[in-house]
């Protein structure tokens, strides 16, 4: 062992957290805690056949990375030194400590007055359009809080409904970016969809899948200029579909690199940082992963993988395309996800 990852060892020593150094694709060191989550962990062994391949993957100076690991969901805060890879392994017993259902049964009711007031006024023609898109607004951003608070606690109780079907995964990706792009237009910000899949059918839960894409690609979003281009690459990948989304925004800092993923109760009542939360729950509820890290230029890539799943014998009718319908309400969709940087005027119509 070298003197730095001697030094590191001695640094990362106490047992609270798995810690672990690789070098030259081997385990240089570990602590106690690590071995209790990783058994098979040893000096000198390839890493790749004690750690998962999400944790192995990002070449970028820090990145931060998801695994579900003998019935434990993690995240790893990953930092390249000196050919030196420092992973922290945050355990994560009860990611999400917050129960929603006093603060949305009183909000849910006081939205769905707000809604059909709205509507009557509209209809009738008799409040000014400015005001009508000013409360319209509000509506949605308030409908988005509600919905991820929502999401997040039925996630964290175990109580999310996971129902999968075959969907012919470029038609509903198209449909998905499409209604994005309408949205965002009058932000002057695009997003261009490249997808190379061998086999275009996949199986999954469409609308779980759709949030999930929603949150990485209105963080993009918040984050990017007028005038910026959001590019989400799909792939096959040994038996599992990558997506990767870059943008060119302001990226992580350090210091949320840091608490990534990790949620408290008095964190989440203004709905911020639960949109990673849910990214990182839906993949997981597919078998799959999520890692984050910034470009060495400018901008932030997040990269999901999720295995190809094995199918029951009946399946739900394939999902190939969004008829007229659907399409009106996933832009409806798109818009409450983006209602915190969206303009007033998209909100003048009914939505």
């Amino acid at each position: 062992m070298n003197e730095l990852a001697q030094s590191i060892q001695n640094l990362y020593e106490p047992d609270d957290e798995p810690v672990i150094g690789v070098s030259g694709g081997c385990i240089q060191f570990f602590n106690s805690a690590a071995l209790r989550l990783f058994p098979n962990i040893a000096v000198g062994v390839k890493a790749s056949s004690a750690l998962p391949a999400s944790f192995l993957d990002s070449k970028n100076a820090l990145f931060v990375s998801t695994a579900r690991i003998r019935q434990h969901s993690v995240s790893a805060t990953g930092v390249w030194y000196s050919g030196l890879l420092l992973l922290r392994v945050h355990i994560e017993e009860n990611r999400y400590q917050f129960s929603a259902d006093a603060f949305l049964n009183k909000y849910r009711y006081e939205l769905a007055t707000m809604r059909l007031a709205l509507d009557h006024l509209n209809k009738n023609g008799s409040m000014d359009s400015s005001v009508y898109s000013v409360m319209q607004h509000s509506y949605f951003k308030l409908l988005r809080l509600c919905d991820n608070l929502s999401l997040a606690s039925n996630l964290s109780e175990k109580k999310l409904v996971y129902r999968p079907e075959l969907m012919g995964l470029k038609a509903w990706l198209t449909s998905l970016i499409d209604a994005i792009n309408k949205a965002a237009a009058s932000l002057r910000i695009h997003v261009e969809l490249h997808c190379d899949m061998e086999k275009d059918d996949f199986y999954g839960d469409p609308k779980l899948l759709e949030q999930m894409l929603l949150n990485i690609i209105s963080n993009s979003i918040a984050h990017s200029k007028p005038e910026s281009k959001i590019t989400l690459r799909v792939s096959s990948v040994n038996n599992s579909v990558r997506l990767v989304l870059d943008d060119k925004g302001s990226g992580f800092t350090s210091e949320q690199f840091g608490s990534m993923f990790r949620r408290r109760c008095d964190e989440t009542l203004d709905g911020k940082g639960i949109g990673l939360f849910l990214v990182w729950g839906i993949a997981e509820m597919h078998g799959g992963s999520v890692s984050i890290s910034n470009h060495s230029r400018v901008g932030s890539r997040v990269v999901i993988l999720l295995p190809e799943q094995r199918r029951p014998v009946t399946l739900h009718s394939p999902t190939l395309h969004y008829g007229r319908d659907e399409s009106l309400q996933i832009y409806s969709r798109v818009v409450t996800c983006l209602a915190d940087y969206l303009p007033q005027e998209i909100f003048n119509e009914r939505i």
